[in-house]
Parts: C-alpha cells; sequence; structure tokens
C-alpha cells in the first residue's frame, strides 16, 4: 500500500522507493516530482564482489610489495589518505596493469593484509595478541576509526607486563585520551611495573646525584628529582645511546638544576676526589679528550617522517613529547624514573629533517669514493663476513640504489677513482690506504697476515702497470692515506697492534717520505681527506676505544686542531667528499657495526644524520648499567684494489 506521502511500507522489498506525487499512487512522478530508489543491499554486494575479485587477482590494478598483496588502487585510494598519497606519488594515477609499489619499511604482513580486508568489508579482526600491529599499521596507514578502535581495544586490556610497550607504540602520542589512560594505569601500578622485565629491558640513564648529606637524600621528592633530570637530558641534547653508555654523575647548581660533574672547574671546592676520579673514567669512556658523540643543534623536533617522503604522523605527534609519566623511591637513596623523550627509535634525538637512510647492511672498513657526483660503498665486513655489495647514495633524492656485485667478497680495503674507472694489486695486502694523485693511484702500507708494511706502490692507468715507490719510514697497517697539494700523506695507523699518533708525507719531487707534526690522539681505522684545504682525520681506534673525535692538519703551520666530534664513534670508517659534504660511512661503535653515514655540514661546522627536508621513544632511570658487546674482525687478504 503507499501512504498519503507516497512512501512503499508493505513488503519485502531490498530498498525503499520515495515519490513525491499530485494525489498519483502508481509510483510515476509529474514533472514537479522526482524519483528515489535506495538500495541498502547493492552497496555491501559490491564490495563482497570487489573482495573476491581481489582475491582472484581479477582487475586487481595494484600490487603492494608486502607479500604480493593486490587490490584494486581505487579502493584504498578511498579508504586510505597515506595510500592516496602514495599511489598518486608512485603512478600518478595511471590506468592500465598491475604495478608493484613498495610500501614504506616496517609495516607488518598480516596487519595490512587484514586491514585490506577492512577496507573492502568494513570487518576487521585478529588475535589478541595482535592488535598492537593493527593499531601501527591503521595508524600509518590514516585509518582513524580502524586505529582508535584498536586503541581502545590495548587501553582496555592494560597489564604490568604489557602497558609499557603499549605506551611506546608509534601513533599512540596522536590520542591525548589513550595517552591519559595509559599513563594514569602505569602511575598506579608503577610499584609492580618497575619490577617487570618489560621494564629491565628498556634503554637505562644511570644517574647519581651528588647531595649535601644524607637528610638531603632521605628527603628529596622522587618526582621533582625526576623532573630535574628530564631538564638535564633535554639541556645535554645527546643520543640515547650516549646517555646509556655510562653513569652520570651531577651536582646541584645555586638554581636547583643539575649539571654534569665534568663542568666542575679545577680547584673548585666540590672538585673532590669522586669527581676528579669521575672525570677520568668519563675521558677514557668517550676515547679521548671527553669527547661525546655530538648531536646538531637545530636537529631537535621533528616535522616529518623520516621513514618516508610521506608525512603519516599528525601535527599534535610530531610535538616531541618530554614527561616523567611515573616515579618510585626504591629505598637506600636510590630512585627509579620511567620517562617519555625525544628519541627516535635508533636512539638519535628527533630532528627537524629528514633522516639519511640507512645502507643495506651494517658494515666497517669499506671502499668509498665519490662517484659521478654519488657517494659510492664497496664491500666491507660485518661481525667477521666479507661482503661484495656494491650501493650508491644520491645526495639529490636522499635515496640508496644497489648496483651490481662485485665478483669477490671483500673487507679491509679500500677505493679510489680515476677516470670515473675502478684496476689489481701488485702484492696480496689487506688494510692498504689508497688514494689517486696526478691520475695515478697510490697504495700505501696494510696488512699481509704478520706485520704492517712500509711497502707503497704507484699504477699507472695509461701504461697499466705498477710501480715501487720508496717506502715508509714507519710499517702502518690501518693508516688512512690522502693526497693533498701535490703530495702524499699517511695518517696513524699501527705497526703491529700498537696505534700510532705520527705522520708522514711522501714529495713527488725527492721521491721520500719525511715525519710530520703528530696527532694528538693515536689512531688506526681513522678516515682522511683533504676538506678546504686543510687534511681531516675522522674517528678511528686508539688501542682501546672507537673514537668519535676528529683533528685537522694545517699543511702551511704543520700544526693539528681538534675538530667537530662525529654523532657517532666510528673505527674502521670510510670517508669521502660528494659535493662539499664530507661523509663518514659505516665503521664500528665498539658495540656494534653500523649502517649509517653522516656528514659534516660545512656552514655549521658539525657532523649530521640530517638534511634538508618519529615516535618519542620511553626511557627509565635505574640502577642497572647496560651491557657492553665486543666486535669481531677479519683477517682476509685480497689482491686487487676494487
Amino acid at each position: 500500500m503507499w501512504t498519503s506521502g507516497g512512501r512503499f511500507i508493505e513488503g519485502k522489498q531490498a530498498g525503499r522507493i520515495m515519490a513525491t506525487t499530485n494525489g498519483m499512487v502508481n509510483g510515476f512522478t509529474h514533472e514537479s516530482g522526482c524519483f528515489l530508489y535506495q538500495d541498502t543491499e547493492l552497496l555491501p554486494q559490491v564490495f563482497s564482489n570487489l573482495n573476491k575479485l581481489r582475491k582472484n587477482r581479477q582487475f586487481c590494478d595494484v600490487i603492494f610489495q608486502v607479500h604480493e598483496v593486490a587490490a584494486h588502487k581505487a579502493v584504498l585510494a578511498s579508504a586510505s589518505p597515506y595510500l592516496l598519497d602514495l599511489l598518486t606519488r608512485e603512478q600518478g594515477g595511471s590506468q592500465g596493469p598491475s604495478l608493484p609499489v613498495k610500501l614504506g619499511p616496517n609495516f607488518e604482513l598480516e596487519a595490512f593484509e587484514a586491514l585490506v580486508d577492512y577496507c573492502y568489508t568494513g570487518r576487521l579482526q585478529a588475535p589478541s595478541s595482535q592488535v598492537h600491529h593493527l593499531f601501527t599499521t591503521a595508524h600509518r596507514l590514516k585509518l582513524g576509526h580502524a586505529s582508535r578502535k584498536c586503541g581502545d581495544y590495548l587501553v582496555s586490556n592494560l597489564q604490568p607486563s604489557n602497558c609499557i610497550s603499549i605506551r611506546s607504540l608509534q601513533g599512540l602520542a596522536s590520542d591525548p585520551d589513550l595517552v591519559a589512560k595509559v599513563d594514569a594505569y602505569i602511575r598506579q601500578n608503577f610499584e609492580k611495573i618497575y619490577k617487570s622485565k618489560e621494564l629491565l629491558t628498556m634503554s637505562t640513564v644511570r644517574v647519581e646525584v651528588v647531595q649535601d648529606s644524607s637528610e638531603h637524600k632521605a628527603s628529596i621528592n622522587p618526582r621533582r628529582l625526576c623532573g630535574l633530570i628530564l631538564e638535564w637530558l633535554r639541556h645535554e641534547g645527546l643520543s640515547l645511546n650516549a646517555l646509556c653508555s655510562r653513569v652520570h654523575l651531577l651536582y646541584m647548581t645555586t638554581d636547583h638544576g643539575l649539571r654534569d660533574c665534568n663542568e666542575i672547574a679545577a680547584g673548585d671546592c666540590k672538585d673532590t676526589e669522586l669527581v676528579q676520579d669521575y672525570k677520568k673514567l668519563t675521558r677514557r669512556v668517550n676515547g679521548g679528550g671527553g669527547a661525546y658523540p655530538a648531536v646538531s643543534r637545530h636537529f631537535l623536533y621533528s616535522k616529518s617522517d623520516s621513514q618516508s617522503s610521506l608525512s603519516s604522523l599528525s601535527d599534535a605527534e610530531n610535538e616531541v613529547e618530554w614527561r616523567v609519566i611515573a616515579s618510585l623511591a626504591t629505598g637506600d637513596h636510590k630512585v627509579v624514573g620511567l620517562l617519555v623523550g625525544g628519541w627516535q627509535a635508533d636512539g638519535s634525538l628527533m630532528a627537524a629533517y629528514t633522516a639519511i637512510p640507512a645502507m643495506s647492511s651494517p658494515r666497517c672498513s669499506v671502499g668509498t669514493a665519490q662517484l659521478q657526483g654519488k657517494l659510492l660503498v664497496c664491500g666491507g665486513y660485518d661481525r667477521g663476513e666479507c661482503l661484495k655489495t656494491v650501493e650508491v647514495y644520491d645526495t639529490d633524492n636522499n635515496t640508496w640504489t644497489m648496483l651490481k656485485p662485485m665478483r669477490v667478497p671483500r673487507g679491509r680495503f679500500d677505493i679510489t677513482v680515476v677516470d670515473d674507472k675502478l684496476p689489481p694489486s701488485p702484492i696480496v695486502r689487506s688494510n692498504a690506504g689508497v688514494c689517486s694523485l696526478d691520475n695515478k693511484i697510490y697504495v700505501v702500507g696494510g696488512w699481509n697476515g704478520q706485520r704492517g708494511l712500509s711497502r707503497c706502490d704507484m699504477f699507472d692507468p695509461d701504461t697499466r702497470t705498477w710501480t715501487n715507490i720508496a717506502n715508509l719510514k714507519t710499517g702502518r697497517n690501518q693508516c688512512g692515506v690522502a693526497a693533498m697539494n701535490g703530495a702524499l700523506y699517511a695518517v696513524g695507523g699501527c705497526e703491529a697492534w700498537n696505534c700510532l699518533n705520527s705522520v708522514e708525507k711522501y714529495s713527488l719531487s725527492t721521491g721520500t717520505w719525511s715525519y710530520l707534526a703528530p696527532m694528538a690522539t693515536p689512531r688506526r681505522g681513522c678516515g682522511v681527506v683533504p676538506y678546504h684545504g686543510k687534511l681531516y682525520v675522522i674517528g678511528g681506534h686508539d688501542g682501546v676505544y672507537s673514537l668519535c673525535t676528529t683533528e685537522i692538519y694545517d699543511p702551511e703551520t704543520d700544526t693539528w686542531s681538534p675538530g667537530p666530534s662525529l654523532t657517532s664513534c666510528r673505527a674502521n670508517v670510510g670517508v669521502a667528499v660528494v659535493r662539499d659534504r664530507l661523509y663518514a660511512v659505516g665503521g664500528f661503535n665498539g658495540k656494534a657495526f653500523l649502517n649509517t653515514i653522516e656528514f659534516l655540514d660545512p656552514h655549521l661546522n658539525e657532523w649530521t644524520t640530517f638534511v634538508p627536508g618519529d615516535q618519542p621513544r620511553n626511557g627509565c632511570f635505574t640502577s642497572q648499567p647496560p651491557p657492553l658487546e665486543n666486535g669481531t674482525s677479519n683477517n682476509n687478504h685480497h689482491n686487487e684494489v676494487a
């Protein structure tokens, strides 16, 4: 039947028919009327069929390279603003056959597939143990409703064993309500949480505060003390790795702030034997000279997603979060505090610029050179395994590209470029210094398996012949070699295992080596390169520690001066100058092999891992010092330069 308004209200119809009629009851309209039929089953049916087509890979026009996930661009671009931007950038909205698309790093496969299903069906299901993956993936894809529901589920199932990992999830900081609920739970249950395995495995900053008396120690407010320590952390601007590498002895200033006891002047009443011992220890731990790995002054706040050219973070989440979440006095004048600070997952401070992406694998003793305006990196070794991979860093696009690998895996070697070509060495050796001068290649020193070599050779590309030149005055293994102002320089190295601070210069006119002023710090495995008319010596190893310090040689005055510290200590580091940027590549920091690179900003005279263009990480104060790791080495030798 029809009502007077023209609505059909009886029968088992799939939808509804609406008509405005001037007294007509047959469903047709006059000129002034309209006809509207809303089918409530068609849309679910269409998406159900689309999902079947997707699973059968019919009419799919995009394949995401996360285990070959096929889909329809129009569907996913409509559901996810992130994928809309990605597909627009990658394929420009092109029509045609299926095209592969690479997602950003760290997408969890099962979560991504579940969310693709969700885009087609509106239904999201996963085991409870996997909801955190759904949350972070939905957040990155900007599927707001899905991420919020996953977040609500996680918060409703908080436990002492999982609350810290949930608080650390990427994307949580963008929802103040979720953050407040998790923080409240942690504060209420911190006495149980601070003993959990989850907290004990976190990055730990160990701090000791000098107090005037036992009474002051006993009366300290734990939360206020943690707040002061948090302000000290912000003031220091150190990476999380540097903060966790040793115990920090702090003292209270007259304005009730905290400062490192290294700042106490010699002879001051506060310069006690304890403080003096601390200063000595700090110099040893930091690789001499008391220098920390550096942090660039303007890389403190991030406004872009360093993992991708597409930002998946909201403006609120880009705000660097510094907060004491909870604190507890544990007895014996000890305080444990849990904080969130402006560090990224790799321990570096959050940056206002885009991070330089990592190499394909960690490595040291790599062959490094400038080739056709790009940074070329060949071979190297990691945990004793020599590599034959070759990759090139494009400074314009801030990207790495893999090239054809070398025929033989190589570690402890170097390369140089002449006429844009990479030639064999007359003898078997490793850790030789290599450079080019006047269109000829020089190979200096090295290791033959028994001792540091004094032998030096010159290769003429025109005649393709090797010539033996004058020997070094001191046999040198792992020395740094560079050419500057028509002369060769051999810097540091070691004869056997004793590191050298001596430096030699080879004159082409006299054909002899002569000693120059020594460096301040003995070092082997350092990078040496001419830059802005001076000789830069980068990192290395002093026989005990990997170094983050640099030294600069002035050939006009035959003097050395300290240069800016690296952001990471790097022994067996590769160096090259590309487009007025001095790059330090890979190396060993004393605990791990590195897949990172950094460059010296010529304008600020500081090292950085960011170029002009993620997420805060939790930390805690406890009395548990971080473990130290030892690296391994490799003594393979090959008789080719590259």
